[in-house]
């Protein structure tokens, strides 16, 4: 009796297809140090980011003490399909009482 082959078996019989181990434990060790680093890089960003806020001083006193306000909505979903937005966020100086915007924001100025 004839062995039918299938195409797949012809392709790597042919030489067309190859396959390549794969070094799992190796993969897994990379996407760990991956990881560590995008975590490391993560944290500094944060780092700097409060320190440039920290350093923010009211443009009226100069104090560089203030508090940040956020107000957001939501679409008052619960559950997946939930969304909010940031609909006014400002700095106040506590000493002053001045409401002022971070005009530099995430490291860009706008």
């Amino acid at each position: 009796m004839k062995e039918f082959k299938n195409s797949i078996q012809e392709m790597i019989d042919s030489g067309q297809i190859k396959f390549v181990p794969i070094d799992w434990e190796q993969h897994y060790k990379d996407q760990e140090k991956q990881k560590a680093e995008r975590k490391k890089l993560e944290e500094e960003t944060r780092i700097k980011e409060k320190e440039r806020f920290d350093n923010i001083k009211c443009p009226v006193c100069g104090s560089k003490e203030k508090d940040w306000v956020r107000k957001s909505k939501s679409n008052n979903i619960i559950g997946p399909g939930s969304r909010s937005w940031i609909t006014e966020e400002y700095i106040f100086c506590t000493d002053c009482g001045v409401m002022y915007k971070d005009i530099n924001k995430d490291g860009q100025k706008t």
